[in-house]
Order: C-alpha cells, then structure tokens, then sequence
C-alpha cells in the first residue's frame, strides 16, 4: 500500500509540475468522504492507539471538487497527524462555511508541532519537518506540497499552523463558488 501511494504520488507531482493535472469537478458529500478517509487510514490508527473525531453539521452544503484530489488531500493530512501524533492522541477533523461563505476543512492534532525554521520550507517538494516523535525514514516529504498543490487547483489555500510540542492545525478553505 505504501508503494502504491509512493508511486501515486510522484505521478501526481509530475503531472502537476507539469501543468497537465485536471481537476474533474463532482459534488462531493464532506462526511462521506472524511468517512471514507478514515476508513483507509483504520489499520495505522489503530496500531497506534489513536482517535478520530469528526465535527461536522449533516446539513452542510456539499462542496463542488475533485473527489479523488480531495480524498488524497485528506488521507495526507490524516497520515500526517497519525505519524506525528504520540500513542493515544486525538484527531479533529471539522468542516463548516466560515464567516466569508467559504468551505473550510481544518484537520488538527497535539502532536510533535513543527518547528518555525521548518514551517517555512514545509509545502516544498521532498522537504520533511524534523519531528521529535517521527521514524527517521517515514514519509517522502510530498504530502503537505501536494496538498496545498491541490487546493490550489481547487482555487483554495492550505495554511499550516504548529508549535513544537503543542500539535498542528491544517486549514483548507475553498472559495464561494465552490460551495452547492
């Protein structure tokens, strides 16, 4: 599976790179697919004892996006938080329109944070933060570049905020239009 995702990956990078990466737009149910992300994000929670918790209205508009991008956004962002997150923690993921109309994911956890000097490099291709709690060797340093390279193809932001020891909150706001 890890393979898979590597490979996955580095295809999408190239195609975004590229600039020969298409968004297919669809209408897209946010709790089906935050469900759905957890679902394939199970066996990595469970071995280490960890928690999803989900805050999210049943009657929030659907978003109008790229089912497959935002799917590979939010098992990015999961992964992350479970890589970087101690045995037992939590993680909260919410979605709701924020004051501007816009939809806003945000996925948090009280992990091992990122370090300022790191946060500045973070969204860079093959750039890894040095984590305290994380294997040396885990990750390629891809997700958080093609996250934000996918909202930004959604025409949304990725902002990042950390503190070392405290955890990381990661915000996804799409614009207006892309809310049914």
């Amino acid at each position: 599976m890890l393979l898979v995702s590597l490979i996955n990956d580095i295809l999408d990078l190239s195609k975004i790179e590229a600039e020969k990466y298409t968004i297919e737009d669809e209408s897209i149910e946010i709790q089906n697919l935050i469900n759905e992300s957890i679902g394939q994000n199970e066996i990595a929670l469970r071995s280490k004892n960890q928690d999803i918790r989900v805050q999210a209205d049943r009657d929030l508009p659907r978003l109008r996006a790229d089912k497959r991008a935002f799917l590979q956004i939010l098992n990015n962002l999961i992964s992350n938080s479970i890589k970087f997150s101690s045995e037992g923690c939590e993680i909260r993921i919410a979605a709701e329109i924020d004051q501007n109309g816009r939809y806003l994911v945000t996925v948090s956890d009280n992990g091992s944070g990122i370090s300022p000097e790191d946060l500045k490099t973070i969204t860079e291709p093959f750039t890894r933060a040095r984590a305290q709690h994380a294997h040396p060797n885990e990750g390629t340093g891809l997700g958080l570049y093609l996250v934000d390279s996918l909202m930004k193809l959604h025409g949304g932001t990725m902002r990042v905020e950390s503190q070392l020891n405290l955890g990381t909150t990661v915000s996804l706001r799409f614009p207006t239009e892309r809310v049914i």
